[in-house]
């Protein structure tokens, strides 16, 4: 676990009982791999699992977006923005292929945006509250452009029972694509016709990976033989499954979606571009 932790490259770390999930931004997969390496030769665990991808791309669907879940455990019908994604093109609202880099002023500006619910926490404020209201211009502009997206993430540990209904297990899913299988179909058939939300989704070309809550109990006004069994549906596009599942309650936050580890050390005195 400390392995990992004190790496430079996590943002996210999530330790259970018996597997650890975790989110690592490297700029080379050779980075990735001497992670792995080191993990690996401490002998106390299993080989870890790691699905490497390009966040350039669309490689990442569905990134920590509860709302599906949510939804579903809730009784509404549809969603409002489910699923958000990481990675990819930064939209601008021009027909240009590649958006204009940033300035000094607009790098400074990001980073403090990225920064803000940690040093908000620091000075004694909840995280949670911080919302874009009130922000300067340049910072508000650069969420408008999709530069840096202010999001609220749900902590699966804490997730409440809701008339009765519980999402109180974490469920993760890791296997080799067949030929032909593409993943927008196969997310569109478990959230459709077996009514599972993944909160994570990550396709790399060897591996994919899902993340999703599992609940204890079913409407009674929706019996389990109306929705499409999910094991058969993901064999039908992935080999070599293998599924990991914990209590929610078990999982410990240990590093909590810090992007702001991925930034240099902030300077006073002005903005600077990392």
């Amino acid at each position: 676990m400390s392995t990992v932790a004190n790496d430079p490259g996590p943002v996210v770390v999530w330790r259970g009982t018996q597997v650890v999930l975790a989110v690592v931004f490297h700029r080379k997969s050779s980075d990735v791999e001497r992670l792995v390496a080191r993990i690996d030769a401490g002998h106390l665990a299993p080989k870890p699992t790691a699905v490497t991808v390009r966040t350039e791309g669309p490689t990442v669907p569905v990134y920590f977006d509860f709302e599906g879940l949510w939804c579903h455990v809730a009784g509404f019908d549809g969603t409002l923005a489910y699923p958000h994604g990481l990675g990819g093109g930064i939209p601008d609202g021009s027909d240009e292929a590649d958006p204009p880099p940033l300035s000094a002023h607009q790098w400074w500006a990001a980073s403090e945006l990225v920064r803000r619910p940690f040093t908000v926490t620091e000075a004694g404020h909840g995280a949670h509250l911080v919302g874009p209201l009130g922000l300067p211009f340049s910072q508000r502009r650069l969420l408008q452009r999709g530069v840096v997206v202010h999001r609220t993430i749900l902590d699966p540990a804490r997730l409440p029972p809701y008339q009765g209904r519980a999402a109180d297990q974490v469920v993760l899913v890791t296997g080799s694509p067949r030929e032909g299988a593409r993943p927008e179909v196969l997310f569109a058939t478990l959230s459709r016709e077996s009514r599972v939300y993944p909160f994570l989704f990550a396709t790399a070309p060897d591996r994919w990976l899902f993340g999703a809550m599992g609940g204890t109990a079913p409407r009674p006004s929706e019996p389990l033989m109306t929705r499409r069994p999910v094991l058969p549906t993901m064999r039908e596009y992935l080999e070599g499954i293998e599924i990991l599942q914990e209590p929610a309650s078990g999982f410990v936050s240990v590093v909590d979606h810090r992007y702001d580890r991925l930034l240099p050390p902030a300077r006073s005195g002005g903005p600077t571009k990392p």
